[in-house]
């Protein structure tokens, strides 16, 4: 009988995995068939139409004739997500939304999430130019952007040399830092000016400034970012100007989450 438990536990997990696989077919097609989810996964055809069908019931996917996507709940699931367990989201939205606005560029919030940025939260200004290389919500290496590296200048000292000896640190441009000792010389730096820098290390043509966020205790929030093409951002922009102002952007966001949670002695 032991047998017997252990494979309705292995089927649940299988399950499990099943079902995440859908959602992220669904979302790497931007929804899709039957047949196209199952030629996609190499499931059958039965068997991820009764996934479907499981899902639809429960509200979490949409059919649309023959057509599936993922259903409007997984935005509220998101936004409810964001308000609940993210305080940089909390108290910096408004505050990232003024930075754009007073700069004219795109600004984005980030945090880390398995060894990983995510950014949660983007506002552009009316010169803002945005590249969908890592769109909200999609993953990118923390060590390619300003972003993610100012975060990475926050993070306790096991887990950082975890992600920048372990992780491979790969180019994802030629631009990209991918020597473990040159990164953490420049997270040397950010720890002491508070600002991150990044020149066409994710994306060709593109330049970051970023500041990390932390908590009352020290623990890293996330960051808060500029980026914009690099024919916008000559030297003293670069260096000067916006860093002041993603700075100022980081500092007001850590008083506020201070001021909620109370000061930490």
């Amino acid at each position: 009988m032991p047998n017997s438990g252990e494979n309705s536990s292995t089927r649940t997990v299988d399950a499990v995995g099943r079902t995440i696989d859908i959602f992220e077919a669904l979302h790497e097609l931007e929804g899709g068939t039957v047949t196209e989810l199952a030629d996609h996964l190499g499931y059958s055809k039965s068997s991820v139409h009764a996934y479907l069908t499981s899902l639809e019931e429960r509200e979490f996917v949409t059919k649309e004739g023959y057509f599936y996507r993922p259903s409007y709940r997984f935005i509220t699931i998101a936004e409810r997500l964001r308000r609940s367990h993210y305080d940089i989201y909390r108290f910096g939205r408004e505050a990232a939304k003024r930075l754009a606005e007073e700069t004219g560029e795109f600004v984005q919030i980030m945090v880390e999430e398995y060894e990983m940025g995510i950014h949660i939260f983007t506002a552009s200004g009316k010169k803002g130019v945005y590249a969908d290389k890592y769109p909200v919500g999609r993953p990118c290496p923390l060590h390619c952007n300003a972003a993610g590296k100012a975060i990475l200048a926050t993070l306790p000292e096991r887990k950082l040399q975890r992600i920048v000896f372990q992780n491979n640190l790969p180019a994802i441009t030629e631009n990209t830092i991918t020597d473990p000792d040159e990164l953490l010389r420049e997270l040397e730096a950010i720890q002491e000016t508070g600002v991150a820098f990044s020149t066409e290390e994710a994306v060709i043509g593109m330049r970051g400034i970023a500041s990390p966020v932390v908590g009352p205790s020290g623990e890293p929030l996330g960051s808060v970012n500029i980026s914009g093409p690099v024919s916008q951002f000559d030297k003293e922009r670069f260096r000067e100007t916006l860093p002041e102002k993603v700075v100022e952007c980081s500092n007001f966001i850590e008083v506020e989450v201070m001021n909620e949670r109370g000061y930490d002695d």
